[in-house]
């Protein structure tokens, strides 16, 4: 099989799923070592981007998805009259900067770094799928653990929570 035709059949494999495929079951199905599938997207990336294409090959964690090109976005959103998915108030933004850079964390510690109840900036948070419950700490009470999710990586266009700028 010829390299185009690999990078057409992984592109319509992400296309049709809508959803992330793991780098493991790509590598699997087609018998690629991690270096070569990587070459392949990069691949189809740069194609895209030299051809102005509308989608794209993202990276997250461990696996890819076809999404939408961010430089078309305005368009996009124009033509389906999207409104801004993403308005987050700023205790909501304050919330999330915390969990992101300190994942895993409780409710509590986060409220000791704001100074304030953070509720409903977590409840927001949950709503709109930017965090989860990644664990429960073994102590009384069993407090929640938080911490971010593919989505908030979409939506920050970040492959991984390491691609976070580190804090000074």
């Amino acid at each position: 099989m010829t390299d185009d035709e690999l990078k057409g059949i992984i592109e319509g494999i992400l296309f049709i799923s809508g959803s992330k495929i793991s780098k493991k079951d790509l590598i699997d199905f087609f018998s690629l070592d991690e270096k070569r599938l990587n070459l392949l997207i990069d691949q189809i990336n740069e194609e895209a981007k030299v051809k102005k294409r509308g989608i794209m090959i993202s990276k997250l964690n461990d696996g890819y998805q076809m999404c939408t090109n961010p430089e078309f976005h305005k368009y996009i959103s124009e033509f389906y009259r999207m409104e801004k998915e993403l308005e987050l108030s700023q205790a909501a933004l304050e919330v999330l900067a915390i969990i992101a850079y300190n994942q895993p964390i409780t409710r509590q510690q986060i409220e000791e770094i704001r100074g304030v109840r953070s509720d409903k900036a977590i409840a927001t948070l949950l709503d709109k799928d930017l965090i989860m419950e990644v664990d429960r700490l073994d102590t009384i009470g069993h407090p929640i653990l938080y911490g971010t999710t593919e989505e908030f990586l979409r939506c920050f266009n970040l492959q991984s929570i390491d691609d976070l700028k580190k804090l000074e």
